[in-house]
């Protein structure tokens, strides 16, 4: 499923309404911070 996901930690991404800096890539999420420094988990799509 990671496959789907072309990006890694330390990217600055746009998507599913919000932005940040990936901080972790997991299965199911990936956790983003952004730029006021909150954490935000993005679910990945069905």
């Amino acid at each position: 499923m990671i496959i789907f996901r072309p990006f890694k930690a330390g990217d600055y991404i746009e998507g599913a309404g919000v932005a940040g800096t990936v901080e972790e890539v997991q299965i199911f999420a990936t956790q983003l911070k952004t730029p006021d420094n909150k954490t935000i988990i993005v679910p990945m799509p069905r």
